[in-house]
């Protein structure tokens, strides 16, 4: 049996940070990749890694805007 902890602000803390750890991994790629191709390398795997790292940030940066809009709609709650 699968359980979830309740979604909280610790829940949403550690989205940002999973975001944030994915984010700077992309970006990582991204810059080993474009090393790769300053030095000439014309293999395809590095564009394959550039275009792949451009996705990647925008999908963490996607999950970093659900979670802000997660925390607004939490603190928008009517009484």
């Amino acid at each position: 049996m699968n359980v979830t902890p309740p979604a909280g602000p610790s829940s949403l803390n550690n989205v940002f940070a999973s975001a944030q750890k994915g984010i700077q991994r992309a970006v990582k790629q991204a810059d080993d990749a474009a090393d790769q191709l300053a030095s000439g390398d014309i293999d395809p795997e590095p564009v394959v890694n550039l275009d792949e790292a451009a996705v990647q940030v925008k999908l963490n940066a996607i999950t970093m805007r659900t979670g802000d809009e997660m925390i607004g709609s939490l603190l928008n709650v009517k009484q």
